[in-house]
């Protein structure tokens, strides 16, 4: 799994004039659009890379060569998610930096810190729900597959909120009891809710992976 580990850094080295724009881009739009732009700027976009370095096994049947090699399907599932969770606490890490540089005590350390961890939260969601469905149907019908699944998501609770009259009221009874409780307590819970997520997205995809055919 090392060896994987090292390929993939290479894979993100190659791409370096990428990440230098996108840190330039994060700075400036930040100047500009106001908090939290550059956390979650950096954190989703650092989250998707991961993808990336699929669609370049993928090429040219690099999942044939892959396999020959002295590694098991599940240690190359278990690589590409603690590829993605690292490269997503890199992005995070920038965004927060930078947010605190620029916030110039607008914002407390609180708030910014909650927010940080509530856009880590989502990205680390994006790729537990991206990265089994390119698994499964490949980079291209994977990423409309995980467009569909938010927009499913979306559509069932409008379904919901217009359908059933009582799911609104709930929705709104945990909202003000969420309100109740200190947002650092909220943003911790929502991350550990989305880490235990991430953990079986993992386990999921070693299935898929166990199952498919080169």
């Amino acid at each position: 799994m090392k060896g994987l580990f090292i390929k993939d850094l290479e894979i993100a080295r190659m791409q370096k004039k990428f990440f230098v724009i996108l840190l330039v881009m994060a700075i400036f739009l930040s100047s500009i659009s106001g908090a939290d732009f550059a956390i979650g700027y950096l954190t989703a976009l650092c989250a998707m890379f991961v993808i990336t370095t699929v669609s370049y096994d993928e090429f040219d049947n690099g999942y044939g060569y892959l396999m020959t090699l002295p590694i098991q399907r599940k240690d190359y599932v278990k690589e590409k998610y603690l590829f993605g969770l690292v490269l997503t606490l890199f992005g995070w890490f920038l965004g927060t930096a930078i947010e605190f540089i620029h916030n110039q005590k607008q914002t407390s350390g609180t708030e910014i810190l909650c927010a940080s961890i509530i856009m880590l939260s989502v990205g680390l969601g994006m790729a537990a729900v991206m990265l089994p469905c390119v698994f499964k149907f490949g980079q291209e019908k994977g990423r409309y597959m995980f467009f569909g699944i938010g927009g499913g998501i979306f559509g069932i609770a409008y379904f919901l909120r217009k359908a059933v009259p009582e799911a609104g009221n709930i929705f709104s009874d945990i909202i003000n009891k969420l309100s109740n409780m200190k947002m650092t307590t909220i943003s911790f819970f929502i991350l550990l809710v989305v880490l235990f997520i991430y953990m079986i997205s993992c386990r999921i995809s070693i299935r898929i992976m166990e199952k498919k055919e080169f």
